[in-house]
């Protein structure tokens, strides 16, 4: 980036054209962050100019008049094109003669006219005025048209001041110029990145987080209350069936074929109340009794882990963006999860997880050799849960992956994927992430690498 310095030789140059050009070549040294600005007077040996220096868009450096510029140029135009390419504009309004009769002070000529040029090439924002007052010029010096912009930075160093003074107000009048010349730099390379923008056309895709909720997200992990019946309630709703007294020893043989005899009725439909069941039968039911509470144990501590876990999940609406200056086509994009996220691909398999109660046991004897018979609900895994039916956004659990297709997107446009769900697996896994995408397009051809950041907390307890 170039700080165009439009000096004048009317005033002593020792204080003014060579001193501020030296001050702007250390703050360009200091803004680039290495010895290595260089200035760019016309070389002594008469060699011919010195070669531009390379092009690095954010290196600073100090330009005027036809410096680096060979053969022999019409300098007025030279002068123009480069103000036109400057980031910042410098000039030097210091008052170089007077005006007989009125006492009326003016600047250099010159100056003024690359300085109305500036102005509607470059822009207030990036111009800024520097004046030597040291020989009585002040602000109430400056044109009429000028007095109302801001000030210029203003230094006071005659022609005789020793070197110590030099140094004292170089340091000064630095500081001054930077605060100056640093937000003119930095619109530059914005208004720099839209002309690069419209001049070389191209898309500039992106994944970001759909529009949704604030960042950060918190997360609890204590269950209030599961809303299902508790295993007390379980245990009062399908109580233990008081065993009945002992058969005596003589009928004990026929008893137990009685017992078999009654089962076999009730499995084909014949029912006795339980004071009529035997001993062996009521101990049979009780212990598929005991199973179920065991099972319900089991469905309480699942649902808690559930319960958990829907905290623990997140509803994503991520968005392809193209930022650019041209359609991109054929658009695929992949988005990779770290190791500590799960995938859901909607609230419809999430769903699927959920714990189902176990069903109490039917009221009827189970004496020796009877059992009861459960139909297993299907439950299919996350990954056999994909959707059947054609959509953009696909999510792949097992590799931790959701793939979003687009045919096309306009520049200045976005897309959304669909929404999925995210379950981060343990408590400890709550906190912020990241994940990486790849896209790939006809254009541009090469593919684009990127990240996205996912703000999560843990609400405390």
């Amino acid at each position: 980036m170039k700080i165009f310095w439009s000096w004048q030789s009317d005033t002593p140059q020792a204080s003014g054209r060579h001193f501020v050009r030296s001050v702007l070549t250390d703050l360009a040294k200091e803004l680039n962050g290495v010895e290595g600005a260089e200035d760019a007077e016309r070389p002594e040996s008469g060699d011919g100019e010195r070669e531009a220096l390379s092009a690095d868009e954010d290196r600073v450096e100090i330009d005027h008049d036809t410096l680096n510029v060979g053969g022999s140029p019409v300098i007025a135009e030279t002068i123009l094109r480069k103000i036109r390419e400057a980031a910042v504009f410098v000039a030097d309004v210091t008052p170089v003669c007077t005006i007989l009769g009125s006492g009326k002070r003016v600047p250099n000529p010159n100056v003024m006219i690359e300085l109305g040029y500036a102005l509607e090439v470059v822009g207030h924002q990036r111009i800024v005025l520097v004046m030597n007052g040291a020989e009585g010029a002040s602000v109430s010096h400056l044109p009429f048209d000028l007095r109302h912009w801001r000030f210029p930075a203003v230094y006071k160093l005659s022609k005789g001041a020793t070197e110590e003074h030099r140094q004292k107000v170089a340091a000064e009048l630095k500081e001054s110029l930077r605060e100056r010349i640093e937000p003119g730099l930095s619109l530059a390379k914005v208004v720099q990145a839209e002309k690069n923008r419209q001049t070389n056309r191209a898309p500039k895709l992106s994944v970001a987080v759909g529009d949704g909720p604030d960042n950060p997200r918190t997360v609890a992990q204590v269950v209030p209350s599961l809303d299902i019946e508790t295993l007390e309630e379980i245990r009062a709703a399908t109580p233990l069936l008081p065993l009945p007294a002992l058969p005596h020893p003589r009928w004990g043989s026929l008893t137990v074929a009685s017992s078999r005899a009654s089962s076999a009725q009730s499995l084909f439909g014949s029912r006795r109340p339980p004071n009529e069941w035997s001993r062996e039968e009521t101990e049979g039911y009780n212990q598929w009794v005991e199973r179920y509470y065991s099972d319900y144990r089991v469905f309480l501590q699942k649902m808690t882990e559930y319960q958990r876990l829907m905290q623990r999940s997140l509803e994503l609406v991520l968005k392809l963006e193209n930022k650019g200056t041209l359609a991109a086509t054929a658009i695929d994009v992949d988005v990779i999860f770290p190791g500590e996220i799960t995938l859901i691909e909607n609230a419809k398999t999430f769903a699927a997880l959920k714990p189902v109660a176990p069903e109490p046991p039917e009221l009827r004897p189970m004496g020796p050799g009877a059992a009861i018979v459960k139909p297993v609900p299907f439950s299919p895994g996350v990954d056999d849960l994909i959707s059947r039916f054609p959509r953009s956004t696909h999510v792949y659990p097992s590799e931790r992956r959701v793939h979003f297709t687009l045919d096309e997107l306009k520049h200045n446009h976005k897309s959304p994927f669909n929404a999925f769900i995210i379950c981060l697996v343990k408590k400890d896994d709550i906190a912020s992430f990241e994940a990486t995408y790849t896209i790939t397009a006809n254009e541009p051809v090469d593919p684009i690498y990127g990240s996205v950041r996912f703000e999560v907390a843990l609400e405390s307890d």
